[in-house]
């Protein structure tokens, strides 16, 4: 278990100072987004980031951006990766989903993807999807939410 609490708090460190770095190179009107990391009792984790689309928009008041989740083993590979893209409208005072997708990638031969499906309702976007590793399925949910000032979580 300190082993785990160990990895998991290097890796938090790490994200941490990249982020740092990285932040003065973010555009001033996107805001900085955070990485999340959920550890398991295994060793394996998922990084959960957000990022938006540059350039994406020909409007104001609207914003486009992905929930990206990635899922690495206890050996610290990358094994796959699942994503929710949403594009929302926003005025200061409330926001509205407009289109949801997904998408993933799989990086390692032991994994395979069954199916997902997206929606969007209200000012979020969601994803849902199933992988499957050794015949055992793992579901994944992913929501991206849009405040009324263009906020993406």
């Amino acid at each position: 278990m300190k082993k785990l609490q160990l990895l998991c708090t290097i890796i938090l460190a790490s994200l941490l100072f990249t982020g740092t770095i990285c932040a003065p190179a973010l555009a001033a009107e996107t805001p900085e987004s955070a990485e999340t990391i959920t550890c398991f009792e295994d060793g394996s984790y998922l990084v959960t980031r957000i990022t938006y689309d540059s350039g994406f928009t020909n409007r104001a008041n609207q914003k486009s951006g992905t929930k990206h989740q990635d899922y690495y083993n206890g050996s610290r590979q990358l094994m796959w990766t699942f994503r929710v893209h949403g594009t929302f409208d926003y005025d200061g005072n409330r926001a509205e989903a407009t289109s949801a997708d997904y998408s993933y990638d799989i990086y390692h031969s032991q994994w395979s993807f069954n199916g997902g499906c997206a929606s969007y309702s209200g000012a979020t976007a969601t994803a849902a999807g199933s992988f499957t590793h050794s015949m055992i399925p793992h579901s994944v949910t992913l929501s991206l939410t849009c405040s009324p000032k263009g906020v993406l979580s």
